[in-house]
């Protein structure tokens, strides 16, 4: 039932993504809002198949990073870009392709390590998420702002509203996971690579509350969003490399 209602979601999200291209806006909204509708079905099917929220493995994040991404802008979203939503449009598709792609190993429930499984990680985790789409809708704001030769003031307003959401969910998931760590394993902050980069993500954004310059501004949210990626993969990878040679 799940992966029938994912494919059902696929070309709900295709049609919306087709009605865009013609300039049908009105049709694709409708079907976007609808199957928004469709992938929360998904996501609950999911986590009462599971027993648990679904972020657990990729094809899970996947799915609920998506999902985010469509209750960002539909709901927070101020300026309505035409170009923006049918960029948000096809991103949301191309993440519901990947997922539909996956083998059917890679969609199996995964089971929560006992250490894992606390009502502190499904704040935690997604506070995050959220962050990072906020953050992403952010980063499509700075580079139009610096690449952009005509005057976008329209867009500062909504950099504004996404900045502070990704600050604000980046301090939640770091409390949260602060709090987590506490309780799970003695100790709120050890210091570890994860940690450090998390810590710098917010401190790095943070300049942007200091800057004035939108240029400058921009520039604060597009090294954010590095250092983000460093820390979600980069990070991982280093570690993976170093217990290989260990």
């Amino acid at each position: 039932m799940e992966y029938i209602l994912l494919l059902i979601l696929l070309i709900i999200y295709a049609v919306s993504n087709l009605l865009s291209l013609f300039g049908k806006r009105v049709g694709a909204s409708a079907l976007q809002i609808f199957g928004s509708l469709i992938h929360l079905a998904v996501l609950i099917i999911r986590s009462v198949n599971a027993n648990h929220p679904p972020f657990t493995n990729m094809y899970e994040t996947l799915l609920l990073l998506s999902f985010l991404l469509q209750v960002k802008f539909l709901i927070f979203q101020r300026v309505k870009s035409e170009l923006i939503a049918n960029i948000q449009r096809a991103i949301v598709f191309l993440m519901i392709v990947v997922l539909a792609l996956l083998s059917p190993e890679s969609r199996a429930i995964s089971p929560v390590m006992p250490a894992l499984n606390s009502f502190w990680m499904y704040i935690h985790v997604p506070s995050y998420l959220f962050a990072y789409v906020s953050l992403f809708s952010a980063s499509s704001m700075a580079m139009i702002h610096i690449f952009s030769k005509k005057s976008i003031y329209n867009y500062d307003r909504q950099m504004d509203i996404d900045v502070s959401l990704t600050f604000v969910f980046l301090a939640i998931g770091m409390f949260t996971g602060a709090i987590w760590g506490q309780l799970s394993w003695g100790n709120f902050w050890s210091w570890d690579p994860k940690e450090t980069w998390a810590l710098i993500n917010i401190l790095v954004l943070s300049l942007y509350f200091y800057k004035v310059d939108r240029k400058t501004q921009s520039w604060i949210v597009l090294i954010t969003a590095l250092t983000v990626l460093f820390t979600y993969f980069g990070v991982t990878y280093l570690l993976s490399g170093l217990h290989s040679y260990s």
